[in-house]
């Protein structure tokens, strides 16, 4: 298994998903596995209120899956970053960049 590093961005507001937002969220922790045995890529959120729900993004934030913690990295059509944005029960987001290496 191999842990990303990622780079947090915060907002506020639920509404179009714009990358580089920026408010106040700072209890809800998420971290991006990809398990390159499996292909899979996993969303751990720790903290915000649940239910949450995630949106993958490619870098031009064509959305390319919503609402699954677990992703085939067969979603992701070549190497390179991407985005996830988990947003809580209470509309807070938070989005998190990784890097696919296929």
């Amino acid at each position: 298994m191999i842990i990303l590093t990622f780079i947090l961005f915060l907002c506020s507001s639920i509404g179009p998903i714009a990358l580089g937002e920026s408010g106040m969220c700072d209890d809800m922790e998420i971290t991006i596995d990809v398990e390159k045995q499996s292909n899979t890529v996993i969303v751990n959120v720790d903290s915000g209120h649940e239910p949450y729900q995630y949106l993958f993004y490619d870098k031009s934030q064509k959305l390319l899956n919503r609402n699954n913690t677990t992703l085939n990295t067969n979603k992701f059509q070549k190497p390179g970053r991407y985005y996830c944005a988990v947003i809580d029960n209470s509309g807070c987001m938070k989005k998190v960049e990784f890097d696919i290496n296929i």
